[in-house]
């Protein structure tokens, strides 16, 4: 009984495949079908053929046979035999198949062999999906984070009064700026070095992100906010 297959999409990006004719494409994904849930498909072709283009009455079985030898040749199939009974097996259906419950095994298991192949008679089995050998990528590293190795809050407190006092001189309400750089690091260690409460961007440099915050709280730092001098921000930018 022909069982329910999927077809990924990389089937139809595959190069190796695009080398055989569109009818032997058809007839490896009919294969599918027709075999058990271990990639094991009868082979015999007048069995195949009627099962697979059953009202196809203009397919010949010498046209057909040809399509299978495709398949063959390019070592999508193995053939082998049981007891005087051919069968294929379809040596990458693991790869296009999801199989969560299997079904009893209705076909014999391939010889080992066909299983753990080295040297086929068309030659070398290669990936049927890897047509190319893909250089190596070297893994990317891994940015470092605030979080990684988190300042201390004495750090935080002493860099933010002392930019502080460089940026707004003798207006830096003394009491503002501490309070500004308790919240600073109580909200930054809270969310465990991650902006916008936990969900934005992590901080990867925290002189440059406490400037910013800084920045954005002058009112609360100077004792004189409409004779604050306007902030170059140099400082906060330019931190390492």
């Amino acid at each position: 009984m022909a069982r329910s297959r999927m077809i990924r999409p990389e089937f139809w990006d595959d190069e190796k495949l695009a080398r055989v004719s569109r009818g032997a494409r058809l007839t490896f994904i009919a294969l599918w079908n027709h075999s058990d849930d271990y990639g094991v498909v009868k082979g015999n072709h007048t069995w195949l053929k009627n099962n697979i283009y059953p009202y196809d009455e203009s397919l010949s079985l010498k046209e057909f046979a040809g399509w299978i030898g495709e398949l063959e040749d390019s070592t999508f199939i193995v053939p082998f035999e049981v007891a005087g009974e051919s069968y294929y097996y379809i040596r990458t259906f693991g790869k296009h198949q999801t199989i969560n419950r299997p079904s009893a095994q209705r076909n014999p298991e391939p010889p080992e062999h066909v299983l753990r192949p080295q040297q086929h008679i068309h030659g070398v089995f290669t990936s049927e999906t890897e047509t190319e050998v893909k250089p190596k990528q070297k893994p990317k590293k891994r940015a470092v984070l605030v979080s990684d190795n988190p300042p201390s809050e004495k750090e935080v407190m002493d860099y933010i009064l002392e930019r502080c006092e460089k940026e707004y001189k003798t207006l830096v309400n003394p009491i503002g700026a501490e309070t500004q750089a308790k919240l600073y690091y109580s909200i930054r260690t809270g969310n465990n070095w991650i902006k916008q409460g936990g969900h934005g961007d992590p901080v990867k440099n925290w002189k440059l992100d406490a400037g910013q915050w800084v920045l954005s709280k002058q009112k609360d730092i100077c004792s004189n906010y409409n004779r604050a001098p306007e902030p170059t921000g140099t400082q906060w930018r330019n931190a390492e």
